[in-house]
């Protein structure tokens, strides 16, 4: 299928979850006004052709009187995965009672949604009970199945709407800890800790938590060592305010040997996926997780090799991902970088490079860029990058390994794959000239060389990014399946230089 016109149709079929309801003619008198009218509280999940797209996302529903037998169905400020459908009003829907208090309506439809969907079946089965509400969905475009559930428990209107992290705090005596946890004004929760602290010490943190009355909260994870997101949801249902716990004070020691692994959760299709314990390591299995929920599994394309130069080592492999997804990518290269995966699904659609966050703030100035690796291409070479997909060309596959010293104005800035190569704000690069196969362990010792007109000035601020990935024009979709890159004992080498 074309990207775009898959791409079109995603993002078409999840707007119009609100409007795949209908209703059938019946004489019946129900107490809906003292029983069924009201706000409910629920979640909602999401799956298309068995691999899920949402999961428990907050939403309310409203319910009015239509009629002595119908009702009304609002959802207020609507979204899937961060994207905004605004408001959907659905109307007219009759009842059927199923015993004392149980209220039903099913059937199927033919629906006419936004292009390029165009008139589709629906089947759809609800029922409210006792301030309870259960929504079952499907439809079918294209030899494609789409399924939405919801479920909610009905407000009584006394309801908090605050939703807010009011304290937060680790447990016990952490004597690494040199600044405790601070609530800021743009809902980051920063705290500080020494040098010497260790993965283990961060990964062991007990955190304790308060909100707002009545409201709940969830965590992306209890990993410190790296970014953790708080999500609060107001008791009403109506509010949500996202946190996020994240240590202060810059890493200057950039050496990562990958001897330690753990796994991480893409809390869209909660996928466990495997990651480097270290703090500041991010690989693209961030991103293989949104393909790894279904019954058809991509695979990861970055894995722990316990056999590495010493210890274990990162093993990097490109995979061939057109049976995944009607072949949104023709290839998933594996990629291994200092800073974050962050995935929104508007970002995915519009451009997934955007996902990668390369770098962690330095305040050294970078000398030496060393490390061992080997690489063995894949045989089958593909070219994704236009509509149409090609394999079986006669190009040898080659690795990318590369570090890159950058200036930014602040923290929160940060190159992606759209510019890591191009941006005018790289001021040093150490990057590896030769990526070929090499089949023993191969050492490298790269000198950054400074951009023309670039220097270090120690009273900027800057982030290093390295970046290393299995096929080197592998943001392009272009690689050959199966190309395996082995990288240990990363480490960039600097000195520390006082501002005038």
């Amino acid at each position: 299928m074309n990207k775009l016109k898959y791409l079109s149709f995603l993002f078409a079929a999840l707007v119009s979850v609100g409007c795949m309801f209908t209703s059938c003619d019946d004489d019946d008198n129900f107490p809906i006004e003292n029983q069924i009218a009201g706000e409910y509280k629920g979640t909602l999940d999401v799956s298309m052709s068995g691999q899920s797209m949402a999961m428990d996302m907050p939403q309310n529903i409203t319910v009015d009187k239509a009629s002595s037998n119908a009702i009304n169905l609002t959802l207020a400020n609507f979204n899937i995965a961060g994207m905004s459908v605004g408001d959907v009003t659905l109307t007219g829907l009759v009842l059927n009672e199923q015993n004392s208090g149980t209220y039903s309506f099913s059937g199927t439809q033919s629906l006419t949604l936004a292009d390029p969907v165009g008139t589709v079946p629906v089947e759809y089965f609800g029922v409210i009970t006792n301030g309870k509400i259960t929504i079952d969905l499907g439809i079918t475009w294209n030899d494609m199945d789409i399924a939405v559930a919801y479920q909610g428990d009905k407000l009584n209107g006394t309801e908090s709407g605050e939703a807010a992290i009011t304290a937060f705090s680790f447990s016990g005596e952490n004597t690494f800890i040199t600044s405790q946890p601070v609530i800021n004004a743009d809902n980051s929760i920063t705290f500080s800790v020494a040098d010497t602290t260790t993965t283990e010490h961060l990964q062991a943190l007990q955190p304790v938590v308060e909100v707002s009355a009545g409201a709940t909260y969830t965590a992306s994870g209890t990993d410190f060592s790296q970014d953790v997101t708080y999500t609060v949801v107001s008791e009403n249902g109506r509010n949500i305010a996202t946190y996020t716990v994240r240590i202060a004070s810059r890493i200057n020691s950039l050496k990562y040997t990958f001897d330690e692994w753990t796994t991480d959760l893409f809390s869209l299709t909660r996928v466990e996926y495997p990651t480097p314990a270290e703090s500041g390591i991010a690989t693209s299995n961030g991103g293989a997780g949104f393909f790894n929920s279904g019954t058809s599994k991509l695979g990861f394309p970055v894995v722990e090799d316990e056999n590495g130069y010493s210890g274990s080592a990162a093993k990097l492999i490109t995979l061939d991902s057109r049976s995944q997804m009607s072949g949104i990518a023709a290839i998933t290269s594996g990629s291994l970088f200092t800073g974050q995966f962050v995935f929104d699904l508007l970002g995915a659609l519009n451009n997934p490079l955007t996902l990668t966050k390369f770098g962690i703030v330095y305040t050294q100035k970078p000398l030496y860029f060393k490390g061992v690796y080997k690489y063995t291409p894949g045989t089958n070479y593909i070219d994704g990058s236009g509509d149409e997909t090609v394999d079986g060309l006669d190009i040898e596959d080659q690795c990318s390994i590369q570090a890159v010293l950058y200036e930014i104005s602040s923290e929160d800035e940060t190159l992606t794959g759209v510019d890591i190569n191009t941006s005018d704000k790289r001021v040093a690069i150490a990057a590896l000239a030769d990526g070929s196969a090499k089949a023993d362990w191969t050492e490298f010792n790269i000198a950054f060389e400074y951009l023309e007109g670039k220097s270090y000035d120690p009273s900027k601020k800057y982030k290093m990014a390295i970046v290393c990935s299995s096929s080197k024009d592998g943001d392009k979709f272009k690689g050959a399946a199966n190309s395996t890159l082995w990288i240990d004992n990363l480490e960039v080498t600097g000195e520390v230089v006082s501002a005038k």
